[in-house]
């Protein structure tokens, strides 16, 4: 995985709570949320409870996040070990599993970033997003007729 964090996202998330990430009203309703979103999903269930629970004790210290990657120390190592994850995947031991801490953990910061910084969530989501080739011919101007307007003169 790339690094992609900036000051700004770094900032962002250290002042929120530069020691910890514990829960509050805002993290408890996205939680929510989150179960609502997985409720048929008991794997997923599981990896949010988890993450509350680390969240109530303390134990999660995320060190950076800018909408596309973060950075937080092991919450079963200590925080002489810091993980790297993104929505597809982190590098922890329980990343060889689909749902554990880290991808619901991207989840929660997402969607707190969304409704404290959106203007700078979409600003470090463009400046990830790679351009389009140079090489790439423009689509043309009736690309978005279905093939069936043509039974149908001056559509």
């Amino acid at each position: 995985m790339t690094s992609t964090l900036t000051e700004t996202a770094a900032a962002y998330v250290l002042a929120e709570s530069p020691d910890a990430y514990v829960l509050t009203p805002t993290r408890l309703g996205i939680f929510t949320a989150l179960r609502m979103a997985y409720a048929g999903d008991p794997a997923a269930l599981r990896a949010i409870g988890r993450l509350e629970e680390a969240m109530g004790e303390g134990k999660v210290v995320v060190t950076a996040f800018d909408g596309v990657e973060g950075r937080c120390a092991s919450v079963s190592r200590g925080q002489a070990v810091e993980h790297v994850f993104t929505a597809t995947g982190c590098t922890c031991e329980g990343g060889r599993h689909p749902w554990h801490i880290h991808p619901m953990l991207f989840r929660l910061l997402l969607a707190e970033r969304a409704i404290f910084d959106p203007a700078g969530l979409l600003a470090e989501l463009c400046a990830a997003t790679p351009p389009p080739a140079d090489d790439e011919p423009p689509p043309p101007d009736d690309a978005h007729r279905p093939d069936w307007a043509d039974e149908f003169p001056g559509l």
